[in-house]
């Protein structure tokens, strides 16, 4: 959750790594991990998205949150600041703890989704802002979830 194309080496040499035919199986930002990782993979027989952003190729997830109506993600994240190597900062994002459970946890019990809101990692905004350089799901049979009550994806960035 530190940028696309970082975050999408890194699962495409895991799959190098493993021999025989695996199915990428995604769940919000890691659609768009899985569409970028899985281009050019001979071992990916499938992709999976549950409740997950399918980026077309030059597409962000912002994008994708942007471009359709009912993300309600936005007002309920706070921004933290951090170093980076080079000397700049990047901004990290978290769905503020009390925000969390009705946000991002609806339907699981209320204890767990304290935990979860506790627990969460927070993503590099610029993860969310960099396009897709692969749209894998064009060349690769596909299959999503659509969830009807997610308050981060618009329903219609959920498919393609």
């Amino acid at each position: 959750m530190r940028g696309l194309d970082s975050d999408a080496a890194y699962v495409g040499s895991v799959l190098d790594s493993i021999e025989g035919a695996c199915v990428l199986v995604g769940h919000s930002y890691g659609g768009s991990v899985i569409t970028v990782a899985a281009a050019a993979k001979e071992n990916v027989t499938a992709l999976v998205y549950i409740a997950a952003f399918i980026p077309a190729e030059g597409e962000s997830v912002l994008q994708l949150t942007e471009k359709y109506p009912g993300s309600t993600l936005g007002p309920t994240t706070r921004p933290v600041q951090y170093p980076l190597p080079d000397a700049g900062t990047g901004t990290e994002l978290y769905i503020r703890q009390e925000e969390f459970p009705a946000q991002f946890a609806a339907d699981v019990p209320a204890e767990t989704a304290e935990l979860m809101a506790a627990t969460q990692r927070p993503v590099a905004l610029a993860a969310l802002q960099e396009p897709a350089t692969a749209a894998a799901w064009r060349t690769i049979p596909a299959f999503a979830l659509l969830t009807t009550e997610d308050k981060n994806i618009p329903i219609q960035a959920l498919s393609w």
